[in-house]
């Protein structure tokens, strides 16, 4: 039996490594009290599509509901070290819930 999870699939242009990986770093903890799961950390190879930039990375997580992603993205600590990613990467979030049975 699987485990019912709530996902994000982000697509990140990375602008400044260095503000980069200080974001990374300030997220760690916050993701850790939150039961936040990196389930893929992707290094784009090419990206198929007219018009499209092809994203440095793509990174799944996913967390126990979508209460669970409200309240990450709510805490206090998240949102200082988002400044961080805000400043360092372009992003895009998709959010879904599983639709496999």
């Amino acid at each position: 039996m699987t485990e019912d999870r709530y996902y994000a699939v982000r697509m990140l242009w990375v602008r400044d490594d260095e503000i980069w990986q200080s974001y990374q770093e300030m997220a760690k903890p916050v993701l850790a009290r939150h039961d936040v799961r990196v389930e893929h950390w992707l290094e784009t190879d090419k990206i198929v599509g007219e018009g499209m930039d092809k994203p440095d990375l793509i990174v799944v997580t996913s967390y126990p509901s979508r209460a669970a992603l409200e309240a990450f993205e709510s805490d206090p600590d998240f949102k200082k070290a988002s400044m961080l990613r805000d400043t360092s990467a372009k992003l895009l979030t998709v959010t879904a819930r599983s639709g496999l049975p």
